[in-house]
């Protein structure tokens, strides 16, 4: 399996500021069914993604967010925080909310499926995704879990 060149660049990044990775860290994660259809013969969600982040107040401008993919690299999106409050230690907490990462889906004489592919044959429904924070000087902390990215599973068929 060929390694995509988006995740070979994050980790080259994160490698270059490992000195300062644990200034930038996941606090928590997890998803919800943020809408949902009644079941019928076959039933569909919406599935939202949240995260905590906490990061250095070393700058009132900074864009803090995640790059993150439904579909194992072959989209990439991005997603931004949004400042929640300056925690007692001193560090900021960002929240991140991707209101629908995906859609899980299923039916009573069918295979369930994410985002329209199907869990079959012990696939997954998950998020893989890593963190940023980028200062106004274009100086950029990355947290992408030790070079493995950070995954929330939604589902799974295994």
């Amino acid at each position: 399996m060929k390694t995509p060149r988006f995740m070979l660049v994050l980790t080259t990044l994160c490698l270059a500021v490992t000195g300062y990775a644990g200034e930038l860290s996941l606090i928590g994660h997890g998803s919800w069914v943020s809408a949902s259809t009644p079941p019928i013969l076959q039933w569909t969600e919406d599935i939202s993604v949240w995260m905590d982040v906490k990061v250095p107040n070393w700058s009132y401008h900074k864009t803090v967010g995640a790059v993150w993919t439904p579909d194992g690299w072959q989209t990439v999106r991005y997603a931004f925080a949004r400042y929640e409050y300056t925690r007692g230690d001193g560090y900021e907490q960002w929240g991140i909310d991707i209101v629908p990462a995906g859609v899980l889906g299923n039916s009573y004489i069918g295979p369930a499926s994410w985002n329209g592919r199907s869990l079959l044959g012990g696939g997954k429904a998950e998020v893989e995704y890593a963190l940023f924070y980028t200062l106004p000087s274009g100086y950029t902390l990355w947290d992408n879990n030790g070079g493995w990215n950070h995954h929330i599973l939604i589902a799974s068929r295994q």
